[in-house]
């Protein structure tokens, strides 16, 4: 029986000086049956020359060029190229540390029943030093209802088979947010299982302009999956129960974020802004959408009196 293909789905929108790495860390991997397929979102950088110098050198390595249609269509794209039985999707700025695929192809070997492998991963900041560490979480007996509570990976932490990816759908392109999340709940409803295999391979890099960084948007996107997906099992009271967890847990999972962008809101207009994302949130769940408008007030108004404490001019005015 010929080894099983992983088919590697690499989108990258002008990452160009990471790309070189994301595939250094291909072939560095032992089990060396793998197609890597890069799929040029459009960049204005020199992702295109660098993923056909790569493709030059290894011929597991090929590039598809498109205009800019987001990270969902470019996954699809390569799943459309994709040649292998089990999907990776590894993003241009991210990567993999060695012995990664060779855990992984074990479990669909061994386990007839697996439809997904993951592992625990690591977060990185540009220049590969580790921030922390999330070691793999033990195998769920109930998958589905503990990915409605949260989503507890990066993309490139988990392994999927092709065919069940061709069975539920591909990734929603209207989704601007967490669309594996919403892919991995689908698979997961299929009550196949999700298998773990050991250690942190996967390095997920943080860094400044990252897409998941959009916080307004992430909130709004991750809310809409939780809806969606809730349908899934009907009048389920379970379903419910972890939906109403998990709204609570990406609210707070964006309030770090929010906490963030409130510093660089100077006048009060802008903070208002946000009122429909919380009254999108408040109509689903109350709690969270209190939770992360009280905290966006309170550090507005921290703000504001921090920066009267540095201004000269608002301390002779607050003495006048």
């Amino acid at each position: 029986m010929p080894e099983p293909i992983i088919s590697v789905i690499m989108p990258c929108y002008n990452q160009a000086r990471f790309l070189p790495e994301a595939v250094a860390s291909l072939r560095a991997q032992v089990y060396s049956h793998w197609e890597c397929i890069i799929v040029n979102d459009g960049s204005s950088d020199n992702t295109a020359q660098l993923a056909m110098t790569s493709a030059s050198f290894d011929s597991r390595v090929r590039l598809i060029n498109q205009k800019n249609l987001g990270p969902a269509a470019a996954r699809n794209r390569g799943l459309e190229e994709a040649n292998g039985q089990i999907i990776h999707f590894l993003d241009g700025d991210d990567y993999i540390l060695p012995g990664m695929y060779e855990k992984m192809i074990e479990v669909f070997k061994t386990r007839s029943d697996a439809v997904a492998a993951y592992s625990g991963f690591q977060l990185v900041t540009e220049d590969r030093s580790v921030l922390c560490s999330f070691p793999v979480l033990p195998e769920s007996a109930d998958v589905f209802h503990d990915l409605l509570r949260r989503n507890p990976w990066p993309c490139h932490a988990v392994m999927v088979r092709k065919a069940i990816v061709d069975a539920v759908g591909r990734f929603d392109e209207a989704l601007k947010g967490p669309e594996d999340w919403d892919l991995w709940l689908r698979v997961a409803s299929t009550g196949g299982r999700f298998i773990p295999v050991s250690g942190e391979p996967a390095c997920y890099r943080r860094y400044a302009n990252t897409i998941s960084k959009n916080n307004r948007r992430m909130l709004e996107a991750g809310l809409a999956v939780l809806e969606r997906n809730r349908g899934l099992h009907k009048s389920c009271r379970l379903c419910a129960s972890a939906v109403t967890r998990g709204r609570l847990r990406w609210g707070i999972h964006c309030w770090s974020g929010f906490r963030s962008e409130v510093e660089q809101m100077p006048r009060i207009g802008q903070l208002f802004s946000y009122l429909r994302f919380f009254f999108y949130m408040g109509r689903k769940h109350l709690r969270p959408a209190c939770m992360l408008f009280g905290t966006l007030l309170h550090g507005w108004l921290v703000a504001r009196n921090l920066l009267r404490e540095k201004s000269p001019r608002l301390n002779a005015n607050s003495r006048q």
